[in-house]
């Protein structure tokens, strides 16, 4: 599975990220010349066997002109700042992970940076968002647990390190 580029915006009402898998360009020109080859080669087959070429498994090789355009897709999401915010950082980890005590997908995320990043931007989230904690933990499933038990109970009674 390849990585993925983040790029992240911060803003009063909330985190605007995208997000792109990072595929060199020369793959996607490597797929765009292979397509037109793939056309060259549909037209040929049209002209020798006729139509009847493109029946059955026949018809993938049409796909080849819609391969022409291939791009890499960015997909743009937010994170809304609404209600009360806990912020988890994983000790020499490269994330942090905003849980808000609204259930919704929109409302909660995870942020990856850089490790002397991560001081500045919980304090950047800390001004933002009145309220929020902030804490940090030495494994992940910590978090995960964090978050479970304090939307069970609506506190933060969870382990956790300072």
């Amino acid at each position: 599975m390849a990585d993925n580029l983040y790029h992240y915006k911060l803003t009063d009402k909330g985190i605007l990220y995208t997000q792109q898998q990072v595929i060199p360009e020369v793959t996607y020109s490597i797929v765009r010349g292979t397509a037109w080859v793939g056309i060259g080669v549909c037209i040929l087959a049209a002209a020798l066997v006729g139509p009847l070429a493109f029946v059955g498994a026949g018809a993938f090789a049409l796909m080849s002109f819609s391969m022409t355009q291939i791009k890499p897709v960015v997909n743009e999401y937010w994170i809304y700042f609404q209600g009360a915010y806990e912020f988890a950082h994983l000790k020499n980890e490269k994330l942090i992970k905003l849980s808000s005590d609204i259930r919704s997908p929109n409302y909660s995320g995870t942020i990856y940076c850089d490790q002397h990043e991560q001081p500045h931007l919980l304090e950047l989230l800390q001004s933002i968002i009145p309220g929020s904690q902030a804490f940090e933990v030495t494994r992940f499933r910590d978090i995960r647990d964090f978050i479970h038990s304090s939307r069970k109970t609506g506190s933060s009674d969870a382990p956790r390190t300072r």
